[in-house]
C-alpha cells in the first residue's frame, strides 16, 4: 500500500507544477518519463469521467468525495 501512496504522491506532485516546462524539469530531477506521466493524467482523467458518468446514471448527482474513494478502494485492493 505504501508504493501505492508513493505513485500517488509523485502524481500529485508533478500535477501541481505551473506548466509543462516545470512538469519536464520535474521529471528530470526525479527520473520519471514525462510521456508516461501525461498518459497517466490522461488515463485518470478517462476514469474519473467513467466514473462520474457510472454514478449520475444510478443517483442524479454525485460527491467529489466518491470519485476520489472509489478507484482508491477499487484499484488497491
Amino acid at each position: 500500500m505504501s508504493d501505492h501512496l508513493m505513485l500517488l504522491n509523485i502524481y500529485q506532485e508533478w500535477k501541481n507544477q505551473r506548466n509543462y516546462r516545470d512538469k519536464n524539469h520535474f521529471c528530470f530531477e526525479n527520473f520519471l518519463n514525462s510521456n508516461h506521466m501525461k498518459m497517466i493524467d490522461k488515463v485518470r482523467n478517462q476514469l474519473k469521467h467513467l466514473i462520474q458518468d457510472y454514478f449520475a446514471s444510478y443517483t442524479g448527482s454525485i460527491s467529489s468525495s466518491i470519485i476520489i474513494k472509489f478507484p482508491l478502494v477499487y484499484f488497491y485492493q
